[in-house]
């Protein structure tokens, strides 16, 4: 048996032992107003292209350790506050050298007075390492910090407006990667009109100030106008439709790029329950990006995926997902292979199906298998990956 089967084993029985502490008292951990949800996950992945590369594929079995704990408490009417923590420790079975921990961790406070008034501020912090891939030879770490603060009022039975500001700090760690850290900031606001008891049309505009902190040849500014519905969370459909157009102007003229981009966006995410025991969930998102793998080059990334869930019993269901992203480089770069220069574009499907049984409330399991395909003009890029994933979670319902 691989070392990797062997830690895995050792991890479940130790989940098993554990459940048997929790097993007398499934009630919730409350103290009070707070209620307090740990949680440990065991996840083994089997991938067949760990660098995800075209040629000299490399394989192993990677064991993630999953630890996770949401903190929640409620005061006054309808005021909340929410913080937690997630980490994930990934053990290589063959390449140990590529083992790494990701923490992650959030806060939100929610303020809702009489008369229609909305308060949010939330924090995210996030400890992480970008693998190794085709891109680029080595791991990466990096530290992210996101910050928002938003206000909503409401007026009359049917109108509100909304104003946020959210910050994006993204910091490489090592002076090699410095020139991909960067700052952005967005500053933007929506109108909502409820035309039908659960759906409202909404106009949206945003404002992006990105600054990188090597230069200012990839400084930009962004504005986006979104037109669109939303539905109400508590509905069948939830979620919003909104799509509109964008502009991109970067600070400093470079010769031979396109220094103003125009182009359709859309930004969407909308959840369908049909049925008690089946529920889809389409997204689509059509954005600027700058690629800090390939020299920060810019690129619009469109994207779109279809996820359908079905409970077979109470405890037993499964999933399926489909997507596909293309990026599509709006400036000429060098192909590494050949050397010539030209626009790059990249065409990536994923496809998933998985099953899942949730033992008791506590204990949940699930087996999945993904397929990733990517294709790219530039053939360096071009790659294809199974995983095969079955994990264990045990919680604090």
């Amino acid at each position: 048996m691989s070392t990797t089967g062997k830690i895995f084993i050792v991890i479940f029985a130790a989940i098993v032992i554990a459940l048997g502490s929790v097993v007398e008292s499934s009630a919730e951990i409350r103290v009070r107003r707070l209620k307090i949800n740990p949680e440990i996950g065991v996840q083994e992945t089997y991938r067949s292209n760990i660098y995800q590369t075209e040629n000299n594929r490399k394989s192993d079995f990677v064991t993630t350790v999953i630890p996770g704990i949401d903190l929640e408490y409620n005061f006054g009417s309808k005021h909340s506050f929410t913080a937690g923590y997630k980490g994930a420790w990934n053990n290589y079975a063959k390449y140990s050298n590529n083992n790494y921990w990701d923490h992650e961790a959030f806060a939100n406070l929610s303020l809702r007075f009489p008369g229609g008034l909305d308060l949010g501020v939330e924090q995210k912090y996030i400890n992480n390492w970008l693998e190794r891939s085709a891109n680029i030879d080595r791991q990466r770490h990096y530290i992210e910090n996101i910050t928002g603060v938003s206000g909503a009022y409401r007026f009359g039975d049917r109108w509100k407006a909304e104003a946020r500001y959210n910050r994006d700090d993204y910091s490489f760690s090592s002076d090699r990667d410095r020139q991909s850290s960067y700052v952005a900031d967005l500053y933007g606001g929506a109108v909502y009109y409820r035309f039908l008891p659960r759906t409202a049309a909404l106009v949206e505009y945003q404002h992006i100030v990105k600054d990188y902190d090597v230069g200012r040849i990839h400084d930009s500014t962004t504005d986006i106008v979104y037109l669109g519905v939303q539905f109400d969370p508590a509905g069948k459909l939830r979620g919003d439709i909104k799509a509109g157009y964008g502009w991109k102007d970067y600070d400093e003229s470079l010769p031979g790029r396109s220094n103003t981009a125009n182009t359709w966006m859309v930004a969407s995410k909308v959840s369908y329950d049909m049925s008690k025991y089946t529920n889809f969930e389409l997204r689509a998102i059509r954005e600027f990006q700058d690629d800090g793998d390939f020299g920060n080059v810019p690129y619009y990334r469109t994207f779109a995926s279809l996820t359908a869930q079905h409970f077979f019993t109470y405890k037993i269901g499964a999933s399926a997902t489909v997507a596909y992203q293309q990026n599509d480089y709006t400036d000429d770069a060098p192909d590494p292979l050949t050397g010539r220069l030209g626009k790059r574009q990249d065409d990536r499907w994923t496809f998933g199906a998985g099953a899942f049984y949730n033992i008791q409330k506590y204990l949940k399991t699930r087996l999945d298998y993904e397929y990733i395909t990517r294709d790219s003009n530039f053939n360096t890029y071009s790659f294809d990956e199974h995983r095969i994933m079955f994990k264990v979670v045990l919680s604090v319902p």
